[in-house]
């Protein structure tokens, strides 16, 4: 984390993944006190340089809410990612025989599962909402956009909307088979189109090169959807700070 911040960049926030799919998962593999650690250590360094904020990616918290209100209530995290990485309990979108499953019915089972992330609501913004094209842009050989499946899509955004809460563009799929921003412009014109305001930004990095990497595009992908500004959290309340290219 700390080697991260050493490429000048200023981060909003840190996020640590943190799956929910059995109730086990936290205690075999995220430390609270050691995160809390490091994450004193990285604002005492960078003081009066980077704001470092802390945050933490939820997978499929849905399932083990329970867990999870509890891991929430036992520290003040600035940013609440909240994603869908799993169809079911075991594997991740990655790990699907897609061979086995039509693109259409992949989609809806993923928009359905948004939809039980949203209607749980502890997060800030959904994370890379269209997800499955990282991985299926290449097996089912084209682009894969949300936005045909509208009904089901609309649904999820509404929701978000009206519970106040946000979605992320998220840079990875520049970098990956999709070579486009997650969700892509069309998912963030409609977004925007039905009154959608809160909106980050992030590099979804997992090695150091990639920390803010194709920030600036995903910046010109908001101003092209409409959007003037973009928000950041502290202590999970939104600021909207204005886009500057």
């Amino acid at each position: 984390m700390l080697k991260c911040n050493k490429k000048g960049d200023k981060r909003d926030s840190l996020t640590e993944h943190f799956e929910a799919h059995r109730p086990d998962w936290g205690s075999n593999n995220y430390n609270l006190n050691y995160y809390r650690e490091k994450i004193s250590e990285a604002r005492e360094m960078f003081k009066g340089k980077i704001q470092v904020k802390s945050g933490i990616e939820l997978g499929q918290p849905y399932i083990c809410s329970q867990v999870v209100e509890t891991l929430l209530d036992s520290y003040s995290y600035d940013y609440v990612i909240g994603s869908v990485h799993k169809l079911n309990k075991e594997f991740d979108i990655s790990k699907l025989n897609l061979g086995e499953i039509a693109l259409e019915e992949l989609a809806e089972k993923y928009l359905e599962r948004l939809n039980l992330l949203t209607e749980w609501g502890n997060f800030d913004c959904l994370g890379h909402i269209d997800l499955i094209k990282r991985h299926g842009t290449e097996f089912y050989n084209q682009r894969i956009s949300l936005c045909s499946y509208m009904d089901s899509l609309q649904y999820v955004l509404k929701k978000v909307i009206q519970k106040g809460k946000g979605i992320e563009i998220n840079t990875s799929g520049l970098r990956q088979k999709p070579k486009e921003t997650m969700p892509g412009i069309d998912v963030l014109k409609f977004y925007k189109k039905l009154g959608g305001e809160v909106l980050t930004i992030g590099s979804d990095a997992h090695k150091a090169e990639d920390v803010g990497r194709d920030i600036r595009i995903a910046l010109e992908a908001a101003m092209e959807a409409g959007f003037s500004y973009i928000t950041v959290f502290t202590n999970r309340k939104p600021l909207w700070k204005k886009i500057e290219l």
